[in-house]
């Protein structure tokens, strides 16, 4: 009912018809929205929001797409790819290990050989300064000031570590920046400077 000059009057059956399909429509929309999301992440294919994803859609569970899905995590997570070393199937625990190595780097990573997800995985890598991203070396200048160190900082060495667990939420990303002649050593974690120190 709408009242018009005091007195109520009936709405138009037009009227209410156009609502109810507007609603209808709006209801569509978000439901559609919200599948798309599901499937495809807040951050892009088979991501969900922060550091780690897991797959959604139907995983590979063969060999080739057991490793498959680990070499893309170890590139997403690590920023580098590793030689393949090995993948063994752990029956009894129904997961399997794929391992990767060269030289000191290292990745491991465990997933599920039910569902595809993966369990835990724990990765390490040297990267070159032209290898890392910039907001990183941004973040490194404007902490040696903020930290006091009067010495020539300039970028050696970048570490990299991810580690990731059955009780972690996200995935653990630590890096380290190595530089100076006295071999300053800046501790990042989760992004956020942690420490720094000083290797003799």
């Amino acid at each position: 009912m709408q009242v018009r000059s005091g007195a109520l009057v009936p709405e138009r059956a037009g009227h209410k018809l156009r609502l109810s399909f507007i609603a209808a429509a709006i209801i569509l929309l978000l439901a559609g929205a919200g599948a798309h999301l599901q499937q495809k992440g807040l951050l892009g294919e088979g991501r969900q929001a922060g550091v780690f994803y897991q797959e959604v859609k139907t995983p590979d569970l063969t060999g080739a797409g057991l490793r498959k899905a680990a070499e893309r995590i170890m590139q997403e997570q690590l920023g580098k790819k590793l030689p393949f070393v090995s993948l063994e199937r752990l029956q009894e625990a129904e997961q399997a290990s794929v391992i990767f190595r060269t030289g000191e780097d290292s990745a491991a990573i465990w997933i599920s050989t039910v569902t595809g997800v993966v369990l835990r995985m724990n990765m390490n890598a040297s990267l070159l300064p032209a290898e890392t991203d910039k907001d990183l070396i941004l973040a490194a200048k404007k902490t040696i000031q903020e930290i006091g160190y009067s010495g020539d900082f300039k970028i050696t060495k970048v570490q990299r570590f991810v580690e990731y667990g059955l009780s972690d939420k996200l995935a653990q990303v630590t890096r380290q920046i190595a530089g100076g002649k006295d071999e300053l050593i800046l501790n990042y974690r989760q992004g956020d400077y942690a420490s720094s120190f000083l290797e003799y």
